[in-house]
C-alpha cells in the first residue's frame, strides 16, 4: 500500500483518528475513548492509545510497517515536557516511525485553515483558543483545565447548571427548570443529592459536561437561567478569541475564526455571543466551520514532518474523504 500517516485528535471525551496515504487518500477512520493526558496520566494514556491504534490498523487493514508518521493532537498536552512524555509512550508501544505530539488546538487550527492565518476556538469537555498570524506566530489563550478555567466548555455549562439548581433550591437563585432536569438526569429525589455525587462519589468531568445539551434545550424552551448560562458561555469563548486577535495585532483588521468541539453542535446558540465580543476589536469578523476536522489537521502536520509537499491534489483527495464521511453520517 505504501507509506501512510496516522492523524489523531485526542479529546477529553473521545478520540478520532484518520489514516491517509501520501496522495491524501483516506484509507481508514477510527475512534475511541478519551485521551487527555492531564486527566488519565501516563499509564492511562498508554492504554488508551494502544487500544486506539490497534483498532485503527485493524479497521483499515493496514500493517504497522506501512505507517511512516503518527501525529497526535491531544487535550492536556500544551507544554514541551508533556509532548516528550507522549512521544515516549508511543515508542514504548513498539512504534519506530516518526512521531509528533502537540496540543489538540494546533491540529484543529491546521485542519481549519491549513497553513494560513486564523483563530481556532475549541469548546468540548474543556476549552482553549489558539491563533496564528501570517508569519506563523502562535498565540494561545485559555486551556488551563476545569479547576482553573475552561470557560464556555461543556464542563462549564454543565457545572453552571448544577450551581443554578442548587441556588434555586436554597433560595439564592431564580427558579429554573435546570433543577428538576439535573434531578432527573442523576435519579435524585432532591438536587441536594448531587453534592454527594460530586464530593463523595467523584462524578467525573465527562458526566458534568454531558449536562450541556440539557442546558441548551432548556434555553430553547425559554428558561431564563439556562439562557443566561448559554450567554455567559458564548461571551467567555468570545473573550478568548478577542484576546488572541489583539495579541496577533488584528484590531481593526479581518479576523477569521473557526471552531471545534461538542459545544459547537449548538453553534447557532453560542456564535452570536462570540461574534459580539470579537466585534469589539474589529468590524470584519468571519466565523465559519473548519475546512477539515482536527484529525485531518493532524495528518497534514504529518506531511510537514515527513517533508512531503501538500499539493492541491492532496487537499482535493482529503476533502473528498471528508465529504464521504459527512454523507455516511447523515
Amino acid at each position: 500500500m505504501g507509506p501512510c500517516i496516522v492523524g489523531v485528535d485526542g479529546g477529553g471525551t473521545k478520540s478520532d483518528g484518520v489514516i491517509v496515504d501520501l496522495e491524501g487518500y483516506v484509507k481508514g477512520r477510527f475512534s475511541g475513548g478519551p485521551a487527555n493526558y492531564q486527566a488519565l496520566g501516563k499509564k492511562g494514556v498508554r492504554e488508551a492509545l494502544d487500544d486506539l491504534f490497534r483498532r485503527g490498523l485493524e479497521e483499515a487493514g493496514i500493517p504497522k510497517g506501512d505507517i511512516a508518521c503518527i501525529v497526535l493532537g491531544m487535550a492536556g498536552v500544551g507544554r514541551a515536557e508533556d509532548e516528550e512524555v507522549i512521544a515516549e509512550v508511543i515508542r514504548s508501544l513498539g512504534w519506530s516511525c516518526r512521531v509528533l505530539c502537540c496540543s489538540d488546538a494546533l491540529v484543529a487550527l491546521v485542519g481549519a485553515f491549513g497553513n494560513g492565518p486564523g483563530i481556532i476556538l475549541i469548546a468540548g469537555t474543556g476549552s482553549i483558543c489558539l491563533g496564528r498570524d501570517e508569519a506563523g506566530n502562535l498565540v494561545r489563550c485559555g486551556g488551563w483545565g476545569y479547576l482553573l478555567d475552561d470557560v464556555g466548555s461543556g464542563y462549564f455549562i454543565g457545572q453552571q447548571a448544577v450551581v443554578a439548581g442548587l441556588r434555586a433550591w436554597d433560595g439564592r437563585g431564580k427558579q429554573t427548570r435546570l433543577r428538576s432536569l439535573v434531578e432527573e438526569r442523576f435519579g435524585l429525589r432532591s438536587i441536594e443529592g448531587v453534592v454527594r455525587k460530586i464530593y463523595i462519589e467523584g462524578m467525573n468531568r465527562e458526566a458534568t459536561a454531558g449536562l450541556a445539551p440539557m442546558v441548551f434545550a432548556a434555553a430553547d424552551g425559554g428558561d431564563e437561567v439556562a439562557q443566561e448560562i448559554v450567554e455567559r458561555a458564548g461571551r467567555g469563548l468570545g473573550e478568548m478569541v478577542k484576546t488572541v486577535a489583539v495579541e496577533l495585532g488584528w484590531e481593526g483588521r479581518k479576523v477569521r475564526v473557526s471552531y471545534a468541539g461538542g459545544v459547537f453542535e449548538r453553534a447557532n446558540a453560542v456564535i452570536p455571543w462570540i461574534h459580539r465580543e470579537v466585534a469589539k476589536v474589529s468590524e470584519d469578523v468571519e466565523i465559519s466551520p473548519p475546512r477539515f476536522e482536527p484529525s485531518v489537521g493532524a495528518a497534514l502536520l504529518g506531511f510537514q514532518e515527513l517533508g512531503e509537499c501538500v499539493t492541491e491534489g492532496v487537499l482535493k483527495h482529503l476533502a473528498l474523504g471528508q465529504e464521504r464521511k459527512s454523507s455516511f453520517e447523515r
